[in-house]
């Protein structure tokens, strides 16, 4: 490399050092165009109770009144049935700065979060979600700590085993690892079953969720065609989002038939046997509480299942009504609407996915193709007049602040161009008038839904109602001739069906059963409408007529029927039937109605829901840093094959604005790894401060050359301090700006040769300052095997300027002092990875390049080189055999499935999946300017692998990597056959 070109290089990259530091300054400050991870705008307050702490930011107010009230009524009946209560008060933070629906307890530290937004879910039933949710939480906040083994500070324990290649530089203390083994041993052990279906269960006089007929549907299709999850199977979850829901389902399911036929105190005896240290198997608390075996268990409550489903489904097996199946694949196709000329339809799809990741499919009925249009799409979608455009929902990119809101989007099916047409108006369900001028949708906030219009183009924003008392709508859809509008809405339990205005006038009920109505469509001359409802325990499509009060059933179904959709041209009536394979897609033809039906149980009197308004005035105060206080897990290690004890320690506030992580292991030598970490979270970027300590005391016996002294001891103290601001841009993109100062000491112990004088020298032999930018990138694929046989893209650059003093020797004088050799220089390094999915299911090819490049004016000292060996580089090769100032590397790898479905259980393992994959690796690691790119010199090997992915105590992911690698170019005297093992929260 010329001197010139080497110099310009070198100003690139001060040039990049500062652009970096720059780019983060310039997308922090610009808080209207960047996407973060903090959402640091936000103004927190807390309201204290006798037993809880709310704390809720602005717009919040009424939610957080209510939580108050809820929390305070349910904290008797749950903390009765379980006789336990929290020590201390219980945190519940509550969470409406995006849409998003879940809730979380963290039982180690006696916090909730609760996120605002209902839960619309089309595998559960429509609950009172803000009673529910805060219920089914703080459930697991007693219920878990039952069965808590050890104090609530101590959430378990880690065993760890970390070994090391034999070969080794004389410079450094160790080999690189080529073993290393970290297994948790948790403080609390119970079946995810169990732990979920008690939740829902909830408490007498605390019980706001219910058995609703969705629920039934998933569980009698599951019983009657044989897939229901087996007893080792309902303990874990990693399987698909239907696979993980029937957990829930046939927790919630075999919890009543316990607490029925064996009693409620059962519960809180099952969660009792799990608190003993010496029980570790819910099979023995099982068998202690109830007497018999859980395959016992397991099969009286599938033959209760199969008599009441067996029953129940007879008479409808006579008179079956399900139509014809149109879709194909996936497990989730929903709201079919038909085209304005009766020959596509256009639906929500997860065909190809494992999980609820959804697209907007269009289905071409005389063709019989089918083809996504548009990723990321949730809810119903729409169709313009002209029968050209789509409308649809996606949640859009994350804002400045990290959160995504819904917003209404446009798609031209015939030039394949999407537009978007409002930012963060947090609107589902659009639904075009007939004239294709106005777009309705439901628009969600605080909790609650409203019903809005604008124009076509996204303007002219207004509504038609002002609910604020946590009302829920769903799937609105213009009468033909434009006037009205009908919906699905709930005020707690169920849904109703109800019609109003276009101008916000005459709201009224036209659907109100003792079940549940849903997904209104009107017939094609506006005066009919047909529903789904679960007025006879199972939903079916039926048809009303608003004038004469005529209802026909449409459909008899043995699963479900849902999403009607009326064909303009023919009345075809499209919809979306729940069966073996999920939800798929139906065509019914024969629309004149199977039966008749009562009109009268389309209209019960509507009763007043439950009290939405706080009863109680509440003083709130301003949230200042509240602590969790620090949790401890001891650790357990052989390093080296020696024995070390340690612990790591967590802790952080309530809103986890600040916490703190660090790691301890000490030996009985003194040897010492430390780690600590602080991160701090008030900004948009993420500030962090790093400490790294390493300390190694060798006992040795050398005698130097001229025989005057002899060395007995060596320390070694390694210490690095970081700190550095990092954030997170669309959540794939993650960008770093960090200094470190690494300070190693070392202490050298001996005596004179002859003499019994002693000697001590301590010296300082490395001290650099490095300023570092980072640039990640990550894309993948969201698969039930995501880990262990990942699809996408993996992208890693960092530069650094280094500010290194390597120790040279000492100057001749009374007093030690070092003389440092001064080493300042430019490192570049990329990992690039692509994990490219192969035509055959699940196969795919791993490519892989990574490069470093040191630039300086001299020869960087080999203490600074890049190293290209290793567990995760070449494989065939020891990490310090292969070193240079330029290294390159290029890696091809094979992966395929061996078992994608072992649901096998060996406790404490259960057996998921089993992936194998043959590798080539092809890299050189070199000093001079230039590099001869001809084979000579380059180095080669090839392996094999085993990944194993596993769940531990139910609950935790461990997985397994075996590896071995043959050096085809190691050297002569070495052994070429290198072996590997990994055991971990990941393969990485």
């Amino acid at each position: 490399m010329s001197g010139e070109l080497k110099n310009i290089i070198v100003n690139c990259g001060r040039q990049m050092l500062w652009l970096g530091g720059l780019l983060l300054w310039a997308l922090v400050s610009l808080v209207g165009i960047c996407e973060a991870q903090n959402p640091s705008h936000l103004c927190w307050k807390v309201i204290e109770t006798e037993h809880f702490n709310i704390f809720y930011h602005q717009g919040e107010e009424r939610l957080a009144a209510l939580a108050s009230e809820i929390a305070e009524m349910i904290y008797g009946p749950v903390t009765s049935l379980y006789q336990f209560h929290p020590d201390g008060k219980v945190h519940i933070v509550l969470k409406d700065y995006q849409d998003y629906s879940n809730g979380a307890a963290y039982y180690y530290d006696n916090k909730i979060e609760v996120w605002a937004t209902s839960m619309d879910f089309e595998l559960r039933g429509t609950h009172d979600w803000l009673w529910n949710v805060i219920t089914h939480e703080f459930t697991h906040i007693v219920s878990l700590q039952v069965a808590r083994k050890g104090p609530r500070w101590m959430p378990g324990l880690y065993l760890q085993l970390f070994d090391y290649e034999a070969e080794k530089r004389e410079d450094v203390l160790t080999g690189y690892p080529n073993r290393v083994v970290s297994y948790p041993v948790p403080g609390t052990v119970v079946p995810m079953w169990f732990a979920e279906g008690t939740a829902q269960y909830q408490a007498d006089g605390a019980r706001f969720d219910h058995w609703d007929s969705h629920r039934d549907m998933l569980l009698r299709i599951a019983t009657l065609e044989n897939k229901l999850l087996t007893y080792h199977q309902m303990g874990e979850f990693a399987k698909t989002s239907l696979g993980n829901e029937m957990v829930y389902n046939q927790g919630y399911s075999l919890v009543r038939f316990i607490a029925e036929h064996h009693g409620q105190d059962k519960l809180r005896t099952l969660m009792a046997h799990m608190s003993r240290w010496q029980h570790f198997n819910f099979d023995g608390a099982i068998k202690r509480s109830l007497g018999f075996s859980p395959e016992d268990l397991y099969q009286q409550w599938r033959q209760w299942l199969q008599e009441k489903y067996t029953l129940q489904v007879t008479s409808i097996k006579a008179n079956l009504i399900e139509g014809e199946r149109l879709s194909k694949g996936g497990y989730y196709n929903l709201y079919p609407v038909w085209s304005p000329d009766g020959k596509r339809l256009a639906y929500i799809s997860n065909q190809g996915q494992d999980f609820l990741i959804t697209s907007l499919h269009l289905l071409c009925l005389e063709e019989k193709a089918d083809r996504a249009v548009a990723t990321g799409a949730v809810s119903s979608p729409s169709w313009a007049p002209q029968g050209q455009t789509l409308v649809f929902t996606r949640r859009s990119k994350p804002n400045q602040y990290g959160a995504s809101y819904w917003d209404i989007y446009m798609c031209d099916i015939e030039k394949k161009r999407e537009t978007r047409l409002t930012y963060g108006l947090r609107a589902k369900f659009p639904s075009f008038s007939p004239d294709g001028r106005w777009i309705c949708f439901v628009q969600n906030e605080k909790g609650t839904n409203n019903l809005g219009l604008c124009r076509s183009d996204g303007t002219g924003v207004r509504y038609l109602t002002q609910f604020g008392d946590r009302t829920q709508i769903y799937t609105p859809r213009w009468s033909p001739d434009g006037k009205k509008i009908a919906f699905a809405i709930s005020h707690g339990e169920g849904r109703d069906i109800a019609v109003i205005n276009r101008d916000g006038t005459d709201f009224h009920y036209v659907v109100s059963s003792k079940g549940t109505d849903r997904d209104p469509c009107w017939a094609s001359d506006g005066k009919g409408i047909i529903f789904s409802s679960d007025v006879t325990g199972i939903f079916n499509l039926y048809w009303i007529s608003i004038g004469d009060r005529e209802v026909r059933q449409l459909t008899n179904v043995i699963g479900g029927a849902f999403c009607p959709s009326v064909s303009p041209v023919d009345g075809r009536i499209a919809f979306s039937s729940y069966g073996s394979d999920g939800y798929q897609l139906r065509l019914l033809s024969q629309t004149s109605g199977w039966r008749k039906v009562d009109w009268g149980l389309f209209r019960q009197t509507f009763e007043k829901p439950r009290s939405q308004t706080p009863n109680t005035t509440f003083s709130p105060k301003p949230y200042q840093n509240t602590y969790l206080g620090f949790s401890l897990m001891p650790r357990i290690a052989l390093d080296e094959r020696k024995l070390k004890l340690g612990l790591y320690t967590t802790s952080s506030d309530v809103l986890d604005r600040q916490s703190v992580v660090a790691g301890l292991l000490v030996g009985r030598n003194r040897d010492l790894d430390l780690v600590a970490i602080f991160e701090y979270r008030r900004f948009i970027p993420t500030f962090f401060l790093e400490y790294y300590k390493q300390m190694r005391y060798i006992h040795e016996d050398q005698i130097d050359p001229n025989n005057i002294y002899r060395i007995t001891q060596t320390n070694f103290d390694l210490n690095e301090l970081a700190l550095g601001a990092k954030y997170q841009l669309q959540n794939s993109h993650q960008f770093s700006l960090t200094m470190v100062y690494s300070l190693y000491n070392s202490e050298v112990t001996g005596r004179f040769v002859g003499t019994p004088s002693r000697f001590n020298l301590s010296y300082t032999y490395f001290k650099g300052l490095d300023i570092a930018f980072s640039y990640s990138y990550q894309n993948l694929r969201r698969l039930r095997d995501q880990q262990i046989n990942p699809q996408g893209r993996q992208i890693s650059f960092r530069y650094d300027q280094m500010f290194n003093y390597l120790i040279k020797g000492f100057k001749p004088s009374a007093i030690i002092q070092e003389v440092y050799e001064r080493f300042y220089y430019n490192r570049l390094s990329l990992d690039w990875r692509e994990h490219i999915a192969l035509p055959w299911d699940r196969n795919t090819l791993g490519v892989r390049i990574k490069a470093g490049l040191i630039l300086s004016d001299k020869m960087v000292d080999d203490f600074f080189a890049f190293h290209l060996g290793g567990i995760d580089q070449m494989r065939g090769y020891t990490y310090w055999s292969l070193e240079g100032q330029k290294v390159l590397m290029g890696s091809l790898v094979y992966r395929f499935p061996i078992l994608r479905e072992i649901g096998q259980s060996l406790f404490p393992l259960y057996f998921d999946k089993l992936y194998g994959a043959v590798f080539v690796d092809v890299g050189r690691a070199w000093n001079s300017d230039r590099i001869n790119f001809k084979a000579t010199g380059f180095k080669r090997d090839v392996g094999a692998e085993l990944r194993l992915d596993l769940l531990s105590w139910y609950a935790l992911p461990t997985r397994v990597g075996i590896s071995a690698a043959y050096g085809l170019d190691e050297a002569e005297g070495k052994d070429p056959l290198k072996v590997y093992l990994t055991v971990s929260f990941d393969y990485n």
